[in-house]
């Protein structure tokens, strides 16, 4: 399992790595460290890490760890894997839980046991859990959708339609901006409506603003063609 430790402060780097690897050996983890957001984005772009401990407050950025947050639950393969940010700040960790998903957090100053907690906890979560969503449908038949299964989803007036690998499905009594605070950020809302998975997207035309998705539902491929709304134009193209 590897492992990326983020922090500014070298003591504290190194008192980190210490604390984990006398526990966590290296029999069965991989320690990887960095001191500056550079540093962690090269590793990043270069390793597969399995778990994220990071400083939020860098010296080279003030919310340097937030912006490697970002730049981790912008990767296609790195929707759900554990962050622990480490903070002295509490306000900061409303944005660690609720944008980014953080698994959990440690506030400076710390001790090793709360360093452990946090740990643990992360190797032990079931993120099989965070892995879907759960709806009800216009039969107020409760429906849990994987977000691996979804392509896009349609807003068509008060319906909201799922197209997804099983199949439609059609959702009522919730709004596009409801459901689009629910989805992992490889999901983009590319028009009023429509909120596309970009795993998904196969072509993009940038002159005429529309992109291609290649489906497979029910077992039969169909391909659908989806306009990009000027809004949200930009957006998209950063997160394509």
């Amino acid at each position: 399992m590897n492992i990326l430790i983020v922090e500014d402060n070298d003591i504290q780097l190194q008192s980190l790595y210490k604390i984990l690897s006398e526990k966590y050996t290296e029999d069965s983890f991989t320690y990887m460290l960095a001191d500056n957001y550079d540093e962690a984005i090269r590793i990043i772009n270069t390793n597969n890490i399995d778990i994220f401990i990071l400083d939020i407050a860098l010296s080279d950025n003030p919310n340097g760890g937030i912006d490697i947050a970002r730049f981790i639950r912008f990767k296609k393969n790195m929707p759900y894997t554990p962050i622990i940010f480490i903070t002295s700040i509490a306000t900061q960790i409303t944005t660690a839980l609720n944008e980014l998903h953080c698994c959990s957090y440690i506030y400076k100053p710390y001790k090793p046991d709360d360093v452990y907690s946090a740990f643990n906890f992360c190797i032990h979560k079931d993120i099989e859990k965070s892995s879907y969503i759960t709806l009800q449908d216009i039969n107020s038949i409760s429906l849990k959708i994987n977000f691996s299964d979804i392509y896009f989803i349609e807003a068509d007036s008060h319906i909201l339609i799922f197209y997804t690998k099983s199949g439609r499905f059609l959702i009522r009594n919730k709004s596009m901006d409801s459901v689009e605070q629910n989805l992992p950020d490889e999901f983009v809302r590319c028009h009023r409506k429509y909120i596309v998975c970009v795993a998904y997207v196969t072509n993009y035309d940038k002159t005429n603003r529309m992109i291609t998705i290649s489906t497979v539902i029910n077992n039969k491929p169909q391909n659908f063609h989806i306009g990009i709304g000027k809004k949200y134009k930009d957006e998209f193209e950063e997160r394509y």
